[in-house]
């Protein structure tokens, strides 16, 4: 995935950042969340929790894990976060790549 499609992604406001946000759209019913991205430097216990949550409440929701750490989304996104979920299927399909 180019950097540059992830701030893209952000101005055009189809991100959700941070365990919370993204696990209240996990959770919510009406959430058209397409696909969750995590930086290579988050923790085995916050993916376990991610990934728990999503199967708890039967989402098909599929985890990308980027070849980027918190520090490197800091100067992308404006944010330090390790979990970022794409709320836009188009966006979602050229993360995957």
């Amino acid at each position: 995935m180019k950097l540059s499609t992830l701030g893209l992604m952000r101005k055009v406001g189809c991100l959700v950042f941070g365990f919370d946000a993204v696990g209240r759209e996990i959770t919510s019913t009406s959430s058209d969340i397409s696909g969750i991205l995590i930086t290579r430097d988050l923790s085995v216990k916050t993916r376990k929790e991610l990934e728990f949550l999503r199967d708890k409440h039967k989402r098909d929701i599929k985890i990308v894990e980027l070849d980027i750490d918190m520090d490197e989304t800091e100067k992308i996104l404006g944010k330090r976060t390790g979990i970022i979920a794409v709320m836009e299927e188009g966006f979602w399909r050229s993360a995957e790549q």
